[in-house]
């Protein structure tokens, strides 16, 4: 199966469908840094989403110890400048990124935590040559600190060159799903996974060229000075983990979130570590509000930050909405449907209530989505994961959204209103993100709605207004929360007990013809 990062890489060049990185146009800015550097002998071309680089009249073996170089977007043309010139006077082949955008990408929150932070690698030919380039590189860029890439061990001294056992020569085997998994060839002749895997991992037969150099240490269970003791991984990410935890100090349990310094987050390219800083801060400022997790502590742990955060026990709203919806149970009666939308307004009404007290605060949350608004056992709503929030007149927009749920990048006031609306669409029927390819057809949408389910004309109106209009509630926060309150959950309309689409097949479209529904659909889809 393709892993969600993979998937994830499909979705960056181009706006609407999945496509090929082969098709990406790179900027030239990497080929000018390497122009005048080597001789131009040496082969140059493309090979995905790496430049290779040949030297003429070299033999390599099919695999070995390779060499890394980790950079930031931001300085590794520079990285290339140097590093060419340390690999023009002691020739081995190498590869590196096509340009800022793939670096800043590899850098990223949501590339495979196996293979992040790899801008350059350099294929040593012997272990003589291993050594030399080794200690060569990390003098010419003693300067320069990279992302750790979690796969290898750095190079003795540097911060930025590191080094892993692997295959020089792509040897892969088909496997049932059609993927291809890269194999190496043991010393005994049998086959062994060339596994980019986010830990150190050589294989068994290849002896650590630095076998007295520590290791990193491995991240302990008890942090914090044994304030926080962690009992387990909720989720991982290139940027670092999520972990339940116990606070010693007071017995309760807590939410660890993990940042690896110069991981690159969202559009604005900004440090995993600034941007949980920033986070704890802004957590503070809303804290009396009574609708965001309440920070506990900050603090450093190696390299590593981590922020402390109430536990909230419960579960997020989009788990919420896909339980309890009638619609996906398939009990889809009037009063099924009306006891529903009420517990969703009652949410809905805290949703509006959140974005108005942060608004008063001089804070824009800019990525609110299902997944972290958490409604706890007692249905009091929490808002977490604010990476996109932003203290108007201090923070820079981070350019993180979640697609469907937000204008793309935007980190304003009527944005949060935008995402309300979607949110309230979403928790009726999940069409909000088909709905953001062509947001005209969420008219279409709505409407269809209303008439197959019998919701309210109200909530309808709502809904197209936030989306469409949502500068309009971000003059005038209480208009949100009004509105909400007033809405009734059925629609007032004669209808029998169950709605259009609760009834059976032969009865759903009483009183209107098959030609008639036709001509309906088409005229809809004409007009959108």
């Amino acid at each position: 199966m393709h892993s969600l990062e993979a998937l994830e890489l499909y979705t960056q060049f181009h706006d609407r469908w999945f496509e090929s990185p082969v098709r990406y146009v790179p900027s030239d800015e990497y080929l000018q840094s390497l122009a005048g550097v080597i001789p131009a002998c040496w082969r140059v071309e493309r090979d995905g989403l790496w430049y290779s680089v040949t030297p003429p009249g070299l033999t390599l073996p099919d695999h070995g110890w390779k060499l890394h170089i980790a950079a930031s977007s931001g300085e590794a043309a520079e990285v290339l400048r140097r590093a060419a010139e340390v690999l023009r006077a002691e020739p081995a082949p190498f590869k590196f990124l096509l340009d800022r955008r793939i670096t800043a990408l590899s850098n990223g929150k949501l590339w495979h935590r196996g293979s992040s932070g790899k801008f350059l690698t350099v294929y040593p030919s012997t272990m003589e040559q291993f050594h030399a380039l080794g200690g060569l590189l990390a003098l010419a860029l003693v300067s320069i600190s990279g992302p750790y890439v979690l796969s290898d061990r750095r190079w003795p001294g540097s911060s930025c060159v590191s080094y892993r056992y692997g295959g020089f020569a792509s040897r892969t085997v088909l496997q049932a799903d059609g993927t291809r998994r890269h194999v190496l060839t043991g010393p005994d002749g049998s086959e062994q996974v060339d596994a980019r895997l986010p830990y150190w991992a050589p294989p068994a037969w290849a002896s650590d060229p630095f076998p007295d150099d520590p290791l990193p240490p491995v991240m302990s269970r008890s942090l914090c000075g044994g304030r926080f003791v962690v009992q387990s991984a909720l989720a991982f990410s290139n940027r670092g983990g999520v972990y339940r935890a116990e606070d010693r100090d007071t017995g309760q349990p807590v939410v660890l979130k993990e940042a690896r310094p110069r991981v690159e987050i969202g559009a604005s390219r900004l440090d995993a570590i600034t941007v949980l800083e920033k986070e704890h801060r802004l957590l503070e400022r809303l804290a009396g509000s009574g609708y965001f997790v309440r920070p506990v502590a900050l603090f450093r742990d190696w390299e590593h930050a981590f922020l402390a955060e109430e536990f909230v026990p419960g579960t997020h709203l989009g788990l919420f909405s896909l339980r309890n919806n009638p619609l996906y149970a398939g009990n889809i009666t009037a009063e099924t449907l009306a006891a529903y939308l009420e517990r969703m307004r009652g949410l809905w009404l805290q949703v509006a209530q959140a974005i108005a007290a942060a608004h008063e605060r001089g804070v824009v949350l800019g990525d609110l989505s299902f997944t972290n608004i958490l409604v706890g056992d007692d249905h009091h709503i929490r808002i977490c994961d604010l990476e996109s929030a932003a203290q108007e007149g201090v923070d820079a927009p981070v350019g993180l959204y979640t697609p469907g749920m937000s204008v793309a990048g935007v980190t304003e006031r009527a944005n949060d209103y935008y995402s309300l609306g979607a949110l309230m669409l979403g928790s009726v029927f999940l069409v909000h993100g088909l709905t953001g390819f062509h947001a005209p057809l969420r008219s279409v949408f709505l409407d269809e709605l209303q008439r197959d389910l019998a919701t309210p004309a109200d909530l309808r109106t709502l809904i197209d207004d936030l989306m469409t209009k949502p500068e309009e509630f971000s003059a005038t926060p209480a208009r949100a929360i009004e509105a909400i309150g007033r809405l009734p959950a059925r629609s007032g309309q004669r209808h029998s007990s169950r709605p259009r689409l609760g009834r059976s097949l032969a009865r759903r479209f009483d009183g209107e013809s098959r030609e008639a529904l036709r001509a309906r659909v088409k005229r809809r889809s004409r007009a959108s």
